[in-house]
Order: structure tokens, then sequence, then C-alpha cells
């Protein structure tokens, strides 16, 4: 709820003033109304409480949305309204029960929007950081539709799905990591404590020291005597990397090593793969229009290199080409693929082979 101050008239003509609470400036105007008193001006008063991680760049992200929390909130607010429940109360409720505040701070604000008047589409894309373009294109697909509660259930089950093979890619590089800093704290170790300890048997021969012998003393050394230097040259290293990938050729060259990279790639092609079906499947089945469901999925694929495969795609379709034939003549996407989709081209059922492939590389990324 939020505070407003007002001025009003009475049936008197005499002006009132005072605080109302309510959930929009259109619905404080109601409340006034129905008390036969008729606002002049209304004006929020609410304190917006900043959060102080907003402020802290790298401490950002603690103040997000993850993928579960909204793919609970549209469950929920499919639940409401399949049960009836119009399309304001349903986002009353869900600005009260939200169990996340950034969520209940976003449905309050949608929700004075569409008391507005203003398209529950249009009131959801005023927030960026917490719906993408996926997210948007959806509800809009369920609003023009008449079909709100179960594409926001088809969208509950996107997110889910994302969520999963997020934290199973994360999953998947644990243990690499882990066996990285173990190599590296290995050598630190060697380095820094064993080999001074040879030396100082080594001092007592006369004879001459092998050279891989004599390497790794003067490593030892270098990196006793220079260890900040070594610090110094693992952060420059690392920032100039992360510069690196974060422009536009950078992305690139680093998209298409994940894809290539020997081990790691058939893990990560196969995640690329349930997202791209995943989402192209839920965009055409809630009625987005091809063109705009392959547009949108292509910036929701994650890899600039299938991106871009995509975008080519878009365009033969655009020119009367079927879906199948670019895919089937592009070496990202395996047979199985354009095969499938070809298929339902055929028998109209496209996001339905879709929805198939997903679940197949799904369970693959499982498997490995």
């Amino acid at each position: 709820m939020q505070k407003f101050t007002y001025r009003a008239k009475n049936n008197t003509g005499e002006t009132l003033i005072g605080e109302i609470e309510s959930t929009s400036e259109n619905s404080a105007a109601r409340v006034l109304i129905t008390k036969k008193l008729f606002p002049i001006e209304i004006k929020n008063i609410t304190a917006r409480t900043e959060n102080p991680l907003e402020k802290i760049p790298f401490l950002s992200f603690l103040d997000g949305i993850s993928k579960k929390k909204k793919a609970v909130a549209m469950r929920q607010l499919s639940a409401l309204i399949n049960a009836g429940l119009s399309l304001t109360q349903s986002l009353l409720t869900m600005s009260k029960e939200s169990g996340n505040q950034k969520l209940k701070n976003v449905f309050n604000d949608v929700l004075r929007d569409v008391e507005g008047g203003t398209s529950l589409t249009q009131a959801f894309s005023s927030h960026p950081r917490a719906f993408s373009s996926l997210d948007i294109s959806l509800i809009n697909a369920g609003e023009r539709s008449g079909t709100l509660d179960k594409v926001l259930k088809r969208l509950a089950n996107q997110l889910e799905k994302e969520a999963e093979l997020i934290s199973k890619l994360r999953g998947a590089m644990i243990y690499p990591a882990f066996v990285l800093i173990a190599v590296v704290g290995v050598i630190a170790l060697m380095l820094l404590y064993v080999v001074p300890k040879l030396t100082e048997l080594y001092q007592d021969f006369k004879g001459n020291i092998p050279a891989v012998t004599q390497f790794l003393i003067n490593l030892s050394n270098f990196s006793k005597s220079y260890w900040w230097a070594i610090i110094l040259i693992i952060v420059v290293t690392a920032a100039g990397f992360k510069s690196f990938i974060n422009t536009e050729i950078g992305r690139k060259y680093w998209d298409f090593f994940k894809i290539k990279a020997p081990i790691f790639n058939v893990l990560i092609v196969k995640i690329y793969l349930a997202r791209f079906t995943r989402t192209l499947g839920t965009l055409i089945g809630a009625g987005v229009p091809v063109l705009d469901s392959l547009r949108i999925t292509s910036d929701s694929v994650g890899n600039v290199v299938y991106k871009q495969a995509l975008l080519d795609a878009t365009e033969k379709v655009k020119s009367g080409t079927a879906l199948s034939t670019p895919l089937a003549d592009s070496s990202l996407f395996p047979a199985t693929v354009s095969q499938m989709i070809k298929v339902g081209e055929q028998t109209g059922d496209i996001d339905g082979m879709l929805d198939s492939l997903a679940n197949y590389y799904e369970d693959e990324v499982d498997n490995l």
C-alpha cells in the first residue's frame, strides 16, 4: 500500500486536506469519491526505501529476482486468474503475498499502472531488470489471446527449466574449478616450501645441480621475492580478459571457444540447444509469431555465435524458406533438430516437436 495526501471538496464546497492509503493514485481517488469527497489534488508521499546493495555494483546481483522466484510468482498469478479473480485483484494479492520484497514492489507498480489504464504488458515492460523480452512477449501473447492464465503457466515452466539448466551448468563447473584451485595450491606449496628445503640439501653437494632442479630453485626464489608481482600479473590478466570478452569481437571469440572447447563443449552445446528449443517452443506455443519468436530466442540463447545463426535463419524464414532448411545448413544444429522441426512443420505441431527436443536435450544434460 502507498500513502497519499489529498485536497478534496465535500458536498458543501468545503475544502478538506488529509492522508489516505491505497494501491495507486486512481484507486485513492475512487475511495475519496465513495466517501462523497471530490478530489482536487492527490500526491504520493510514500518514501521509497533504497536498498544499499543497489549502490554497490559488484553486490547488486544480490538484490535481483532469481528465475525460480519469478517462476513461483508467475505460477501463483496464473492460479489466481484461473480461479476467477480479476486481474487487479490477482495483482493486489501478489503484491501482498509475494515473499520477495523486490517482487512486491514490482507488483505494486504493475497494479498501479494497470489501474491507471495501462496494459499488463506495458506495466511489466517498465521493469526490464526484472522481466526479459521473452517474459514480456509471452505476457503480451497471453493478453492478446485471452489465455493469460495458460501463458503465465507456460512462462513459469520456462523459467523453471532455465533455472535448472543454469544450476546444472554451475554444478558441472564446480569440479574443474576445484581441481584448478587444488593444482594452484600444490604448485604454490612446492615453490614456497618444498623447493626451499631441497635447496638447503643441494647446498651440501659440490656437484652440478640438474638443469630442471636449478630451474625449480630459481623459480622458487623468484616466487618468494616477487610474489606481489605474480599476484599483480594474475589480476591484470584476469581484468584484461574480462574487458576483452566484453567487447563485441572478444565475446564472439569467447563464445566460439565455449562451443569448441574439448571435453566441456559437449555439455555446453547441449545446454544451448535445450535453451533454444525450449524458448522457441514456448513462444510459438503461446501464439507469438514465428519471426518474433526467432528474434527473441536469438537474444535468449546466451551465445553470440548461435544468435547470429538464428538471425540468419530468421531472414531466410522471412523470405519464405521453412525454418528447418537454414538449420539443416548450419553446422551448429544437429540433424535431429532440423529433422524434427521439419516434421513439426509438416504436421502443424512445431511447438510440440520443439518441446520434445527440449526434453531430450535436458535429459542429455542430466546424464552427462
